[in-house]
């Protein structure tokens, strides 16, 4: 099988400056932890900046993109959300974080707002995302699997 490409998504907001110009700890512990697990199997790349990521879109093949979903960011994740599902329709899209609603029925209102996500991460990511590479993988990457562990939303 052929190398598999996912993109890291923190994304802040670019104007004069890259708004919350932290260093992305969090993507960085979910790439360091899948790289650990995937080795030459899977290509991780990590995004701050908006306008890198949809040009990296644009050009290169990717098979799963995973979003942080922060108060601050939201709607720039989901924009470039939106972008990568005309680009890689068959992509799967992973969004997470603490903006994230605990009530079932809140998650699934916004799952059915936002159909174009495949899967929502309600807890910390690291485990939950390997459970998703690890289901893509045994499926050739077709998105379209029953989830059936903890800690992930899907519809």
């Amino acid at each position: 099988m052929a190398e598999k490409t996912m993109v890291l998504g923190d994304l802040g907001h670019t104007t004069k400056c890259l708004s919350n110009n932290f260093v992305p700890i969090n993507i960085g512990f979910i790439a360091a932890y899948l790289q650990s697990l995937y080795k030459e199997k899977l290509k991780i790349v990590l995004f701050k900046d908006s306008i890198k990521l949809i040009s990296y879109i644009k050009k290169n093949k990717v098979d799963v993109l995973a979003l942080s979903n922060y108060t601050w960011n939201v709607n720039l994740s989901m924009y470039c959300s939106k972008i990568y599902k005309q680009y890689h329709p068959k992509g799967a899209l992973i969004i997470g974080g603490p903006n994230i609603h605990y009530d079932k029925s809140e998650i699934h209102s916004w799952l059915i707002k936002h159909d174009f996500v495949d899967f929502l991460i309600e807890t910390e990511a690291e485990a939950v995302c390997n459970n998703i590479i690890e289901k893509l993988f045994e499926n050739d990457f077709d998105i379209d699997f029953t989830v059936d562990f903890p800690g992930i939303a899907s519809l």
